[in-house]
């Protein structure tokens, strides 16, 4: 399988996505839960992560993503909300 710049980016959306969901429904967390099992697309992106080791690197892949071509506009507007929240959480 090879990957493709836009299957990535795709990729990446969709987990924001899913993480934005996620927050919206602010579900108290229950002991001894475990975590979601990942898909196998954000596995495939997890295991290439570490080789993303510069800045210029990240910014690229930010840029890559706030760039994509969503069809849906609210969709893409959660996605963008999500990464503003986690955005100020690490610089805060």
């Amino acid at each position: 399988m090879k990957l493709t710049e836009s299957w990535i980016k795709q990729i990446i959306l969709e987990e924001l996505h899913n993480l934005a969901e996620e927050e919206q429904e602010e579900q108290p967390p229950t002991s001894g839960a475990e975590e979601p099992k990942a898909y196998p697309e954000v596995e495939v992106i997890m295991r290439l992560m570490p080789k993303i080791n510069s800045f210029k690197k990240y910014q690229q892949l930010i840029e890559k993503v706030l760039a994509h071509n969503f069809d849906d506009e609210q969709g893409k507007l959660r996605v963008l909300k999500a990464l503003k929240i986690q955005l100020s959480k690490s610089l805060s």
